[in-house]
């Protein structure tokens, strides 16, 4: 989830933007955005937690990880190992404990 604060204003006046700001006259063009306007850019990312980390934030076991994971806990494999987004994790809980 994005929030707002995270969210920056970027200057782009300086040398080496020249590619940028072709860039982002189209997408100015493309939303009707005022020829002046501040671009904002947000930071979006939310990093992958590994068992051990999402172990440690829930309060639980690596095992008591792993049989969340076979019972449908979102996850995502990354090869042969697992990542949890804990925002996902928490939401699914939540569903989870009302079922």
């Amino acid at each position: 989830m994005l929030r707002e604060e995270s969210w920056t204003e970027v200057d782009l006046s300086g040398p080496g933007w020249g590619r940028l700001h072709a860039d982002l006259a189209r997408l100015r063009q493309s939303q009707r955005c005022e020829p002046d306007a501040p671009i904002t850019v947000g930071v979006a990312h939310e990093p992958w937690l590994t068992k051990q980390e999402l172990a440690r934030h829930l309060g639980f076991s690596l095992r008591w990880v792993e049989l969340r994971v076979r019972e449908g806990m979102p996850c995502e494999r990354f090869g042969s190992r697992l990542r949890f987004q804990r925002t996902e994790v928490e939401q699914w809980l939540k569903e989870s404990a009302v079922a």
